[in-house]
């Protein structure tokens, strides 16, 4: 007879099922710091092991078709992820399978775009270390996101805060591997360079200028063809593509609320005047199978899957005009110079609920900003009949954001990652 599914499903089930793999992984951190490393075998991950994408994918593919000497290894939790790896022609495995922790002892590299858990952390303590991240941070993350709780006055406060230090000290001295410990940190500008080392709490001088590899395949015209955007048109053709691209919200109701006031009756004529796409993808934390909207299938409207894209960067050369709120991918659209219209119907909540931002928001945002989706429609119709009033502002944003406007980002952490070795 097995374990009821609620229980399974508990946060204490879950929790003690943690604690559990982290002690049995102990002596495999001790294994893996015996094990030589080989300065030609690199392993990458992404999004905890369960995608293919990001800037760890644009340097793994670099690298095998730039390195041959290098053995690039790609890690993942998913048999779908290994076994597309593998179709493409890319060594990959199961990061928790013997030749993943295998190949993580051995590997003198290891580069990630979220966290250890990208690959097999208790074995990859004596490599170099790089994480890329996967995005240009708008939202505060690591240690500027409210990391450490808020301390309570009194007694009680003096207290929580000895726990906390506590746990952290004792991860520091018993389980080494569980902290989000690099040697390099990559940004895009000075300015992210000081967002990343505050937020990974290290020196200045760890966090490396490269640009993001992810737009790579935005700026070099010969990689826009790794989505198949004729096939998403389905024939049709186009004048103008548009691309809503929202950021998630740590609630589902907010995520269905973004689209209140959403009316094809108003968005349809627009688009028929324009002969527009509208195109939308969300956030991939999020199930976007739960949203009603998805049942929209007018002829100028489509709801990207991910078989159409896996990766926003993917869309963007394509696209002609984004709509977007909190998403840092407007930060990379700036690299195209387009417009962009932004949509922050719940700011005050979002700041208040979800994640505060590291700069006032009207200030990091240059477009037009919109109260609802009346306006949002409103304003589409003038710019794609020819309005672009902050391109100015775009081109300020850009120097900014951005220290290389090339596509050579992949390249520069791959020479990074050598110098290291």
């Amino acid at each position: 007879m097995g374990l009821p599914q609620n229980f399974l499903e508990s946060a204490g089930f879950r929790k003690t099922r943690s604690c559990i793999v982290i002690l049995l992984s102990l002596p495999l951190y001790v294994i893996g710091c015996c094990v030589p490393r080989n300065r030609n075998i690199w392993v990458f991950g992404a999004w905890f092991g369960k995608r293919y994408a990001d800037n760890s994918r644009h340097v793994y593919e670099y690298v095998r078709e730039n390195e041959k000497n290098i053995r690039a290894i790609w890690l993942s939790r998913s048999v779908k992820v290994v076994d597309a790896v593998r179709n493409s022609g890319g060594e990959a495995y199961l990061a928790s399978s013997l030749p993943g922790f295998w190949f993580s002892c051995r590997a003198a590299v290891v580069i990630s775009s979220n966290g250890k858990m990208d690959v097999n952390r208790p074995a990859i303590s004596r490599a170099v270390k790089i994480q890329l991240w996967h995005g240009i941070p708008l939202k505060k993350i690591g240690r500027g996101d409210l990391s450490v709780p808020a301390r309570a006055p009194g007694w009680r406060g003096t207290l929580s805060s000895f726990f906390y230090h506590a746990v952290i000290s004792l991860k520091k001295t018993v389980f080494p591997f569980l902290l989000e410990n690099w040697d390099r940190i990559t940004s895009t500008s000075s300015l992210i360079s000081e967002r990343m080392a505050c937020a990974y709490g290290v020196p200045l001088s760890q966090v490396v200028i490269t640009g993001y590899p992810r737009n790579d395949i935005m700026l070099d015209e010969r990689k826009h063809r790794t989505v198949d955007f004729e096939k998403i048109l389905g024939g049709r053709k186009f004048g103008k593509i548009i691309l809503y691209a929202p950021t998630f919200r740590a609630e589902y109701g907010d995520n269905a609320g973004l689209f209140n006031g959403f009316s094809m009756e108003e968005l349809e004529p627009r688009l028929k005047r324009h002969n527009a796409l509208f195109m939308i993808k969300m956030h991939p934390v999020f199930n976007a199978e739960q949203l009603t909207i998805k049942n929209v299938l007018a002829p100028y409207v489509h709801w990207v899957q991910e078989k159409d894209a896996a990766e926003l960067n993917e869309l963007l050369p394509h696209v002609d005009l984004l709509i977007t709120d909190y998403s840092g991918a407007y930060l990379d659209y700036l690299l195209l110079n387009r417009p962009i219209i932004f949509a922050p119907f719940d700011l005050e909540r979002y700041l208040r609920t979800d994640r505060e931002l590291y700069e006032d928001y009207d200030k990091a945002t240059p477009g037009v900003k919109c109260a609802n989706w009346s306006e949002v429609f409103e304003n589409i119709d003038k710019i794609l009949s020819g309005e672009d009033l902050y391109e100015a502002e775009r081109l300020r944003a850009l120097e900014k954001y951005h220290l290389y406007r090339d596509s050579g980002s992949s390249k520069r952490v791959c020479e990074l990652a050598r110098s290291l070795i």
